[in-house]
């Protein structure tokens, strides 16, 4: 199913998220619901969560600024937009090239620090 890209990613898709995770660095799904009807399709959904304050667990803010993986856009969604976590073999094929390319651009910015 994750193979399809224009099909939804669902709660039985991914890990549910709860208060106590920690969103930092994790690749998330926003819930299909939050967004407008033509976007409702797993490459819309799937995002690389690099902080805000809603990344941590039980913070009182709630903004969670994340990158499209498929895209490469940033954007921005409330904690509550997150319908779950992807991990391991749950990462769609499509997504890994912008994962890796994600993660690569965060190793060079520590870098010049």
């Amino acid at each position: 199913l994750l193979g399809i890209q224009n099909a939804p990613i669902t709660a039985k898709d991914c890990t549910l998220v709860s208060p106590a995770d920690d969103l930092h660095n994790k690749v998330i799904v926003i819930k299909p619901d939050v967004l407008r009807r033509e976007y409702r399709k797993a490459t819309c959904q799937v995002m690389l969560c690099e902080g805000g304050f809603g990344a941590s667990p039980n913070s009182r803010g709630s903004a969670c600024h994340c990158v499209n993986l498929y895209t490469g856009k940033g954007s921005r969604f409330e904690r509550s937009d997150v319908l779950g976590i992807l991990e391991g073999d749950q990462i769609p094929k499509w997504a890994q090239p912008g994962l890796k390319h994600q993660k690569q651009k965060k190793q060079y910015r520590e870098a010049e620090h």
